[in-house]
């Protein structure tokens, strides 16, 4: 093999192992962008001193059963969440079990 048709052999080579990888790095998938699931459409509304903590938890539900990525909008001011599933003491919570994809947003 002469020197040039050796010199083409590994640029050719070359070439094809940096040409290849590129297809597969072009194929990453773009994230999905989550759905939004406002409280307020639930029937949680800051600020009114009334019980906000079923409303809560059924958008939650809702976001969850939904399967995608998802947000669970909270707008600005004072929830009242009451005693509930997970009330232990003086101390509320809202449990959420087996949540994938999912984000609680606040004002």
């Amino acid at each position: 093999m002469s020197p040039d048709s050796f010199k083409n052999a590994a640029a050719t080579a070359l070439l094809t192992c940096i040409a290849l990888p590129a297809p597969c790095m072009a194929a990453e998938e773009t994230p999905e962008k989550p759905t939004r699931f406002a409280v307020r459409d639930f029937g949680a509304i800051p600020d009114d001193a009334q019980p906000d903590g079923e409303a809560i938890r059924k958008c939650i539900a809702a976001a969850q059963a939904s399967g995608k990525p998802t947000e669970v909008v909270f707008e600005a001011g004072i929830y009242q969440v009451e005693p509930g599933p997970a009330a232990s003491g003086e101390l509320f919570g809202l449990p959420v079990k087996g949540a994938k994809n999912l984000s609680l947003r606040g004002a």
